[in-house]
């Protein structure tokens, strides 16, 4: 006899939000541990993220404190800021899309009202701060590929996929405004642009042809970009994304 366990109760049960701001201080959760040695490293099962804050080109340093949760110390004035981070999967029985760097630019001010509750919540309630905390406007991508089970497509042949952008911020987001994607067949020495489309429901269609195998080095990387009518945006690339085959 199975005995299911305890269901999940969104009006309980939290998540901490990825990237959000409590007054001054931006907080990024990626999910596993940080060293306590490098608080610019998530660790998490089978790879890690590394990552930065810059300010109009210029690295802003981790602030001290914090119990392991990485932070900024923000100004309160309006300013456009980037996060960079890059990703490797070290699990030796993935074979694509081990590296994902990902370039988020927003814009971000003091949060003088919070927006993140229950199912979530900020990273600095467990340090028992009650300050207002507010999503930031981070744009995520979801993408659809049409994959065989060994994570392959066929070569030589027209090849559709989707991706889907959208905000991580349950209501108030900014609009997403477009979307375009290129693919290389060469591990990024050259980048072809898909013929984009976007469908009434949000999620763009990609259509590429994809060359012989002969002519590729036996896989697809994909580079996406998206922004928002605010001028948030989001640059992604993924090293080897999935494999071609005859």
């Amino acid at each position: 006899m199975i005995t299911p366990g305890a269901q999940w109760k969104p009006n309980t049960v939290t998540s901490l939000c990825m990237v959000c701001r409590e007054g001054d201080d931006l907080y990024v959760y990626l999910g596993g541990t940080v060293p306590v040695n490098d608080r610019e490293k998530w660790v998490v099962s089978d790879g890690s993220v590394n990552y930065s804050l810059e300010r109009d080109g210029v690295k802003i340093p981790s602030a001290p404190g914090g119990v392991n949760l990485p932070h900024y110390t923000l100004g309160a004035d309006p300013a456009k800021y980037t996060l960079r981070t890059a990703y490797e999967d070290k699990f030796s029985g993935q074979q694509y899309g081990k590296k994902v760097s990902t370039d988020w630019t927003f814009r971000s001010s003091r949060v003088e009202a919070g927006n993140v509750a229950i199912p979530y919540q900020c990273p600095s309630t467990y340090l028992g701060s009650e300050g207002a905390c507010g999503w930031q406007p981070l744009i995520q991508l979801n993408y659809g590929l049409d994959l065989a089970l060994d994570d392959n497509a066929r070569a030589g042949r027209p090849y559709a996929s989707t991706v889907t952008p959208w905000q991580p911020q349950p209501t108030g987001a900014p609009a997403i405004a477009g979307l375009k994607l290129s693919v290389s067949y060469d591990d990024g020495a050259h980048w072809t642009p898909a013929r984009v489309s976007r469908g009434h429901d949000g999620v763009y269609r990609a259509q590429v042809t994809h060359p012989a195998l002969s002519r590729t080095t036996g896989a697809v990387s994909i580079r996406a970009e998206a922004w928002d009518t605010a001028g948030d945006r989001v640059a992604q690339q993924i090293d080897r994304a999935y494999g071609l085959r005859r």
